[in-house]
């Protein structure tokens, strides 16, 4: 058992996870025992389970189903104990009969212990294999309810399928959690897309105060720059200055926000910057951040096809010597289980920045959308026009790796063009202990702290 997900489950014990004033009487200490859980002592004075704690001064704390008394040390002499309380001291097994961290945890509604934590109402149960197709994490019916961990859609099981592709969409990160096995045998996609010029943003993208914004670009002697792509774990590539005919210096282009290296929460990747215009509406789109997705299981994973949370490609200036819109981050994609092995594509790159438009005898060329991975390879810039400024790639391989930036607009005679957008960072692949990767993965995992 992972100590992510066994330790967690624990704790349920000790701290009484999301159980108000319910409280489970006991009338002897057998009620209070299990394999898992040895030493559990039923207190004289409250009829309430007791564990072993060596915090606690008399040795012994309240469990989670103790109701008001949950996670309170138990009463030792002097304390207030009456007398059948104390006598029931002495029958009280060693303390040093806890149960190992590690050991397989019996049915419990607590899981997690790494940047995803969560208590549900109830405990996982069934077998899930109609899994697929488009999900809204904002409000769908299959996110069970949470006592705590965030605003997440979790969906549990006893184990977990996907037989069909996934999509996730929507505000809220996703979680598959099962206290059995996950398989997935269908692609899943919480990455961010352009569609038909629309954005489609993963579950959970652009989560809101989490992210960066860095310095905008500017347009100057109508000539704009192009806008930075988005930070996370790996910094977004700056934008490139837009030119202008008479002086050679245009706008300049967007500095990308700081990057942030550790990562406390499931959330996913974030935006990169519009780019400048002197008319907004030419300006080129940014990217968004690919969502993010959380696997958890209570005995393995194994998934077999790709999971992309890969960022949205920054849009291409529209017209008039236009900046390019940065490139959005990668999101999160994250494993934990005692075995986890991976023979899908893992992806969680950023997007490609958006070239700059050009200008051409006083008419406007609009400049190519950035790339979005479909493989470990680095996101392309856009970059199918004279004179605009080229978009830079977004990042690839290496874990926290930046995005590239964007290019300078170029000048020739009357003509002129708007800076390219920088490429998006990377985003985070975590996995417990052990875990296997036997196709690629960019960037590469990081393995939490045992």
């Amino acid at each position: 058992m992972s100590k992510w997900v066994a330790a967690a489950a624990l704790l349920l014990v000790a701290t009484g996870c999301g159980f108000g004033n319910e409280a489970r009487s006991c009338t002897s200490n057998a009620e209070c025992n299990s394999v898992e859980h040895p030493g559990g002592v039923c207190e004289a004075s409250t009829h309430l389970c007791s564990f072993p704690d060596t915090s606690c001064p008399d040795g012994f704390r309240y469990g989670g189903l103790a109701g008001d008394q949950s996670n309170q040390c138990v009463p030792g002499p002097g304390q207030g104990s009456n007398p059948i309380a104390d006598a029931a001291i002495d029958s009280k097994p060693p303390i040093d009969t806890a149960p190992p961290i590690d050991s397989p945890p019996d049915a419990q509604v607590c899981f997690g212990t790494g940047i995803v934590k969560v208590c549900l109402a109830s405990a996982p149960t069934g077998d899930l294999t109609s899994l697929g197709g488009t999900l809204d994490t904002t409000n769908s019916p299959l996110c069970a309810p949470l006592v705590s961990g965030g605003d997440l859609c979790v969906i549990a099981a006893t184990t977990i399928t996907v037989q069909t592709a996934l999509r996730a969409i929507g505000t809220k990160p996703l979680v598959l959690l099962a206290s059995d096995t996950i398989t997935t045998n269908a692609p899943i996609d919480v990455a961010s897309h352009r569609v038909a010029g629309a954005d489609e943003l993963g579950a959970g993208a652009d989560p809101v105060g989490l992210c960066s914004a860095g310095t905008a670009p500017q347009t100057a002697n109508g000539s704009s720059g192009g806008g930075a792509g988005g930070s996370f774990t790996g910094g977004g590539g700056n934008g490139g200055a837009g030119s202008d005919v008479n002086t050679a210096k245009g706008g300049a282009g967007g500095v990308a926000g700081t990057a942030n290296i550790i990562v406390t929460q499931l959330r996913g990747g974030c935006p990169g910057q519009k780019g400048a215009a002197a008319a907004s509406a030419d300006a080129g789109a940014a990217g968004h951040g690919g969502g993010a997705i959380f696997l958890l299981a209570g005995t393995s994973i194994t998934a077999q096809q790709t999971i992309n949370a890969s960022g949205e490609g920054g849009g291409g200036g529209i017209a008039n010597v236009s900046g390019g819109g940065g490139g959005g981050t990668g999101g999160l994609i994250g494993f934990d289980a005692p075995t986890v092995v991976v023979n899908g594509l893992i992806l969680a790159n950023g997007g490609g920045g958006g070239e700059g438009s050009r200008e051409a005898t006083g008419t406007g060329s609009a400049g190519g959308n950035g790339g979005e991975a479909t493989s470990v390879a680095a996101a392309a810039g856009g970059g199918i026009i004279a004179f605009g400024g080229d978009g830079g790639s977004g990042s690839s391989g290496a874990a926290a790796g930046a995005g590239v930036s964007g290019i300078q607009g170029a000048i020739f005679g009357s003509s002129r063009g708007g800076g390219g957008g920088g490429g998006g960072g990377a985003g985070y692949v975590v996995a417990s202990q052990g875990a296997a990767f036997f196709n690629g993965v960019s960037p590469a995992q990081t393995i939490p702290a045992p």
